[in-house]
């Protein structure tokens, strides 16, 4: 079974295919961990891939293979003799790079329930956090002024600094409204991500200005 991921540009696709998964395909080892494996050119650097580096130390304490690492960037040792190296007595124990002879390096391993529950959790709750569109609400409010005599202008200013919550942003510019008896009311908008910011905090907030501002209200509301 010939690997998914090309390995003459280096590590990049696997490193970024490991970083939501644990295994090259399903929750649990298998043939395409084997074949990406044996197509490896090298050790994964563990400090620039962090997560092909985790998998081949995984896949090969798995199929019991023994490795040289290198400080996590050594040549993987083959497992195939090339053809034009010397003949091996089947008996010479010191050649074997391997390990025993009856250790069976293509047996799959196997994983207690728990772990592959934990494995399967940690896969959907990568995929749910990647694929979360946050909703987001667009509301206008109506701040009415105590008096004539502030100042609009500045009033917009202040609010726009001194409330700036995270998930929260302010509409471009504003508009005046009159009211009665040449009191003017101002208009902003804005935008907030719903799970972040509360829009009775920020009204409260603005009324807290006492001196400024009568009374807030919510001209409209609409989800986006």
């Amino acid at each position: 079974m010939p690997s998914k991921f090309d390995f003459s540009k280096g590590f990049g696709d696997l490193e970024k295919h490991l970083s939501t998964r644990s295994y090259v395909e399903g929750f649990s080892f298998s043939a395409a961990d084997s074949s990406t494996f044996s197509a490896l050119p090298s050790v994964p650097v563990a400090s620039s891939h962090p997560n092909a580096y985790r998998w081949y130390l995984h896949i090969a304490s798995l199929t019991g293979l023994k490795k040289v690492l290198g400080g996590g960037g050594g040549a993987v040792a083959s497992t195939s003799k090339k053809a034009s190296a010397p003949a091996v007595a089947a008996d010479d124990d010191d050649m074997d790079l391997f390990g025993d002879d009856d250790e069976d390096s293509s047996a799959k391993p196997t994983m207690s329930r728990a772990e592959q529950v934990a494995a399967m959790k940690a896969e959907k709750e990568a995929k749910e956090k990647a694929n979360k569109k946050r909703d987001r609400s667009q509301i206008v409010l109506e701040v009415k002024p105590t008096d004539t005599e502030v100042n609009l202008d500045e009033l917009y200013k202040t609010i726009k600094k001194e409330i700036c919550p995270s998930g929260l942003t302010w509409g471009e510019g504003y508009n005046k409204s009159p009211v009665a008896f040449g009191i003017f009311k101002l208009i902003i908008s804005m935008v907030v991500y719903d799970d972040e910011v509360s829009i009775d905090d920020v009204v409260e907030k603005i009324e807290a200005m006492e001196d400024s501002v009568q009374s807030v209200d919510i001209n409209s509301f609409n989800k986006l």
